[in-house]
Parts: C-alpha cells; structure tokens; sequence
C-alpha cells in the first residue's frame, strides 16, 4: 500500500496564492511595445496578463489623456504639456516610433480607447498622474465605458486616491509609494479610508510589511519587476500582484 502522505489546508491554500499572483503590464507590454499606447495594451492582452496598467492626465480642453511624463517629450519628441494644450494637438503627435520605427503613428490614446481594449474577466489599472481636476472627466469616461467594475484607480498623491475611493467605492484603489517610512505612517491610514491596499516599489518590499498589511487586512502589490528572482521573492512574501515591463517573462516564471 503506497503510504499517503498528509499536507495542511492552510498550507495548500498558501502554495496556491503564491503560484498565481496578478500579472499586470506596466503601460502595456512596454518592453516590446511603446508604452501608454493602444498596440501595448493589445500585445499585453495577447500575452494573456491579468491587467494593464496606464496613466492618465487632463488635458486643456478636459480630455483624459494616456501618457506617463508631464510632457511629452521623451515618448514623441516634441514638447507640450498636457494641461496647458488641447487634445486634438496631442494627438497628432506620433508616440510609437521612439520605441520601434513599426510602431509609427501610434497616438496618445485617450483613456476612453485603453479602455475599450479590455477583454472580459480583465482589469485595467489607472494611474492618476495629475491632481483632482481629472475626476469630473474621469467619472463621466468611465462611467460611459459599461466596464467601471474592471477599473482600478492607483496614485502617489494621498489625497488624490484617497478622494478617488470617495468617488468610485466599489472599485479598489491602492496608494502608491517607495518611501518605506511613509508605508509605515500611513499603515492606520490606509484602513480608516477604506482603501484596498498599498502598490510598493519592490526595493522596500519585506515580510515586516507584509504581515502588518494581513493583519490590518489590506493586500499589497508591487512594481516594477523584469527579474523572474525578484518576482518570487515578491510572490513567497505574500505579493498579491506583480507589475511588469515583461508580463509575458512573468506569466511563464509564475504561472
């Protein structure tokens, strides 16, 4: 008789939360693709990720624009900042062929376009990159999209996801940092908003933060990570998500 060989409950469950975190594309699948655009998100799709991630900001003429930097120069080449220019300029501009001369013609999306590249059982994770004067268009973008129940809102600024919970309390919203210290403060904090947890730079990441983060019952996820090393390090200390540049590197060391 072949001897059985007992492992606890617990122990399974854990094995399993740590076998499949979230995998979300940090701006899309940005290593090969550029990034914030629509060809990102729809490669990171192909690659079967959990969720992409973009970032957001208004425009002059209140458009909710996808881009990362306070200007666009690095992703287009020429200079214009978002606030103080109107949608219909931005998007003449050619975001793809800094990344790869293919990717020509590839515009500053507006969010209305990410999100509609969202497949079903999928999440898009919004950045919000500027300050509240985004949310009247925000709530009217995604409230139009039919999908507000597959967004996530993540920011910096405190008090920018903090009102962002105010505004969409059925969605999670995880406050963003890399300053351990601040994690610390803000452990009580992040309960008494109702906030769903913290999104940390893997640098500061440790089991001490873990464990409190459990037993105040909120998750934590992590940005941003290429290394197959890091990530399960990440995974084994109870990371919830990983975001990458590399979702489909993840996807085949995690999953």
């Amino acid at each position: 008789m072949k001897r059985l060989i007992y492992i606890p409950v617990f122990l399974l469950t854990n094995l399993a939360i740590q076998a499949q975190p979230t995998i979300i594309a940090h701006r899309g699948s940005s290593y090969v693709a550029p990034e914030n655009t629509v060809a990102a998100a729809n490669l990171a799709w192909e690659q079967n990720a959990d969720a992409v991630e973009c970032d957001i900001y208004l425009s002059k003429d209140n458009r909710v624009v996808v881009m990362h930097d306070g200007t666009t120069k690095r992703t287009t080449g020429e200079t214009y900042k978002p606030s103080e220019t109107n949608s219909d300029v931005l998007r003449t501009l050619d975001a793809g062929s800094w990344k790869d001369p293919k990717y020509k013609g590839e515009k500053i999306p507006f969010l209305e376009e990410l999100i509609a590249t969202v497949p079903k059982g999928k999440k898009m994770v919004i950045e919000i990159k500027c300050g509240p004067e985004v949310f009247p268009a925000l709530q009217k973008v995604v409230k139009k999209s039919g999908k507000q129940k597959q967004m996530i809102f993540i920011a910096f600024n405190w008090e920018t996801i903090v009102k962002a919970k105010e505004l969409f309390p059925k969605n999670a919203c995880y406050w963003l940092s890399s300053s351990k210290p601040a994690v610390q403060e803000k452990m009580g904090e992040i309960v008494k908003n109702k906030l769903d947890g913290i999104n940390l730079a893997y640098s500061i990441v440790d089991q001490e933060t873990v464990s409190k983060a459990k037993e105040l019952g909120f998750d934590v996820l992590s940005w941003t990570i290429d290394d197959p090393a890091e990530a399960k390090r990440l995974v084994a200390l109870g990371v919830k998500a990983i975001t990458t540049n590399r979702p489909d590197l993840m996807i085949s060391t995690l999953k």
